[in-house]
C-alpha cells in the first residue's frame, strides 16, 4: 500500500501499491501510475503515461492501463479511458485506448483529435507514425486564419517524422463525413 518505485531498461515509474508475480511473470500496479519511457537514442524525446491502476505483462510485452490513462510526449498530449501499451524491444510501439482525445500543439498548428476508439502507431525514437480513429471521430487543425473541423465514422491520420516531432501529413475521413473550414 506504501509508493513504489521502479526502473526499467529504458526508463521508470511508481505507484501506490504494487504486487509482482513471478510465475506469471506480472506486475500490478495498485493506484496513481506514472511511467517514463526515455526511448533507446539520445534523440528520443521522453514519453509520460499514467493511470489509475495498471498491469505490466512482461511475457506479452504489453502494459494495460485501467480506468483512466493520460499520454504526454512533448507538444502531444492525450487524455483517454482504459488503454494497452504494446511495446517492442521496450520501446512504446502502440497504444490503444477507449474514449481517446488528445491534442498536439505545435507552433504555428494546433491538433486537437478523439474517437471513441483510437489506435496510434509509433515508429524510430517514439514519434507519431498514424492515429486511426473509429465511431464518432474527430480532427480539428487550427493555424493562424484558419480552422478546419472534420468528423467522421473512421478517421484515418498520416504524420511524417520530422527531426525530432512528426507532423500531420494527411487526413482521410470514411463513413458520415463532414469537412468544415
Amino acid at each position: 500500500d506504501r509508493e513504489a518505485h521502479f526502473q526499467f531498461d529504458q526508463g521508470g515509474g511508481s505507484a501506490t501499491g504494487a504486487e509482482y508475480d513471478p510465475t506469471t511473470k506480472q506486475l500490478h500496479l495498485l493506484r496513481n501510475v506514472k511511467l517514463d519511457w526515455r526511448g533507446k537514442t539520445d534523440d528520443a524525446k521522453p514519453m509520460h503515461i499514467e493511470a489509475g491502476e495498471a498491469l505490466y505483462l512482461e511475457s506479452e510485452s504489453k502494459v494495460l492501463l485501467m480506468q483512466w490513462s493520460k499520454l504526454m510526449r512533448e507538444t502531444l498530449t492525450m487524455d483517454a479511458g482504459p488503454a494497452t501499451v504494446l511495446l517492442q524491444n521496450g520501446a512504446v510501439q502502440e497504444v490503444i485506448t477507449e474514449t481517446g482525445r488528445g491534442v498536439q500543439d505545435d507552433p504555428g498548428r494546433r491538433l486537437e483529435f478523439g474517437a471513441d476508439h483510437l489506435d496510434i502507431h509509433f515508429g524510430q525514437n517514439m514519434l507519431v507514425r498514424d492515429i486511426k480513429g473509429q465511431q464518432n471521430g474527430k480532427l480539428v487543425s487550427t493555424s493562424k486564419g484558419m480552422q478546419t473541423t472534420v468528423t467522421a465514422d473512421v478517421l484515418n491520420l498520416e504524420f511524417e517524422p520530422t527531426g525530432r516531432q512528426s507532423t500531420l501529413t494527411s487526413a482521410v475521413a470514411t463513413g458520415k463525413s463532414v469537412a468544415q473550414a
